[in-house]
């Protein structure tokens, strides 16, 4: 940047009038006034900070503002107390800075208090901080109160929140009257908001928690939501989608004592998708009726507890594989030699059984089924009561729901939707927006795409391809000829 030097002299950009001091809290503050034109290069070209006579904020000494830069203290600002401006850095009006350091092109914003701490890259300060980092392009907004605390990288707190001993960082915010306290972790898009209140626990992904809810010594992450009045204490972990609202309570300490299965020493080397995964075999510790499943008995194999809630009956049995971050809770079932992998989720009463695949996003739950040698993957569906066999895969953004069934070698994948009692068979493929309902039947080799709706009334619908090709396969009427 360039800026307008005095040659015949050491630069100053500014001067300190001593015969109009004031005291403020037991020191003497002196007010500054430019003595050349201080610019800085904007997006739509030089900008001017402060013209050469204009009057700024106060401070103490010269030590508390650069001449280099376009750094600027703005009137009624007060930057004392060994602080100091450098760079590019602002403070403005009414802006009370204390014993800091403001750099590069951060910003102290008006009204705000700083003391003890620094501000630096892109950050704006229009709250308080004290004893705090805050750095990247973090942002303190409103009336929030930070104190021993960073915050950084897209990091937002902001209206009335308060963060007292704490981190928040990458894209998470902190908002509301939500307090987060006591060496807490905010980050990834995670969202603390309301009258939440964060005590020694680690929020990230994109979990929320809001209301009244209160999360302690406790993570809370995925896309997991804490809300309504309810607690998650004592080291509980939730996450994977997971709602915990009303006044429930999630004790960590009470769940562990209450383990319904232990990890057994037989392990399982296993490669998923190029990585080798230690995966332990587990036995059930007490009866879980429901799944038939008797205390002593063994089951198939998880990573890691975080695979298999300890919560409702859900079981993973026979050689059943569930690793990585993949998630099995309620009543739900994996059994048979099914595979299990990725951030997939099987919830409800859902089963997964034979040599069946659920990988990625997916999520089964409900009462829905995925068996035989069937694979869903991508962010897929299933749900209500729907069925997914043979050697049919269902991907994408597909949803199967109520008593719908894909079976043999269909595909279902994109946006499509097959509900009600459709079923959609052979070596059909239905993709992009299109949606089978009612009691339609989709075979043989055919194609849907687009956006085409069958729904029992409008099967006119099948594209003109399609429809000759059906003519094709229809059998001849009358007898055959000589």
């Amino acid at each position: 940047m360039d800026y307008k030097l005095k040659p015949e002299r050491y630069y100053s950009k500014y001067e300190i009038l001593r015969d109009e001091g004031i005291e403020y809290k037991g020191k003497t503050l002196y007010p500054i006034r430019a003595l050349v034109d201080v610019t800085r290069n904007g997006s739509v070209g030089e900008v001017v900070v402060a013209k050469a006579g204009e009057r700024g904020g106060y401070v103490e000494d010269e030590n508390n503002l650069s001449h280099y830069g376009a750094c600027w203290i703005y009137p009624d600002a007060k930057v004392y107390g060994g602080s100091r401006v450098d760079g590019d850095a602002q403070v403005y009006r009414s802006a009370d800075v204390e014993c800091c350091v403001v750099k590069d092109t951060a910003v102290v914003d008006q009204h705000s208090q700083v003391k003890d701490s620094t501000i630096s890259d892109h950050a704006l300060v229009g709250g308080s901080a004290i004893h705090s980092r805050v750095c990247g392009k973090a942002r303190i907004y409103d009336v929030a109160y930070v104190e021993d605390s960073v915050i950084r990288d897209r990091a937002i707190v902001e209206e009335t929140a308060i963060v007292r001993g704490s981190q928040v960082s990458g894209n998470a915010r902190v908002r509301g009257f939500a307090i987060v306290r006591d060496e807490s972790y905010i980050y990834g898009d995670a969202d603390v908001k309301d009258n939440a209140i964060v005590t020694n626990g680690r929020i990230h992904d994109n979990a929320v928690v809001k209301d009244r809810a209160e999360v302690e010594y406790s993570e809370v992450m995925a896309s997991a939501v804490v809300k309504d009045n309810a607690k998650v204490i004592n080291c509980a972990v939730i996450g994977f989608n997971r709602e915990i609202g009303g006044n429930k309570i999630v004790d960590g300490l009470k769940a562990s004592k209450e383990k319904k299965y232990v990890l057994t020493t037989e392990v399982l080397e296993q490669q998923v998708y190029g990585e080798t995964r230690t995966l332990h075999r587990i036995r059930a510790v007490k009866d879980i009726p429901k799944c038939g499943v008797k205390k002593g008995d063994l089951g198939g194999y998880i990573e890691t507890e975080d695979n298999l809630s300890h919560e409702g009956s859900c079981w993973v049995g026979d050689e059943a594989v569930v690793c990585m971050d993949a998630r099995v809770e309620e009543d739900a079932q994996v059994r048979g030699q099914a595979f299990v992998r990725g951030e997939a989720q099987i919830l409800g009463e859902a089963v997964v059984e034979d040599l069946a695949q659920v990988c990625d996003s997916a999520r089964v739950y409900e009462l829905a089924t995925v068996r035989n040698t069937a694979l869903v993957g991508d962010k897929a569906r299933v749900e209500g009561q729907a069925v997914i066999s043979g050697d049919a895969a269902v991907f994408g953004n597909a949803v199967i729901q109520d008593m719908a069934a894909v079976k043999e070698k269909a595909m279902v994948s994109g946006q499509a939707r097959v509900v009600d009692y459709a079923v959609i068979e052979g070596y059909a493929h239905v993709t992009d927006h299109a949606v089978i309902s009612e009691n339609v039947r989709i075979g043989d080799r055919m194609q849907v795409s687009g956006n085409m709706v069958f729904d029992g009334e409008t099967k006119q619908r099948i594209p003109a391809k399609e429809k000759k090709l059906a003519s094709r396969r229809e059998k001849p009427k009358g007898k055959p000829r000589a």
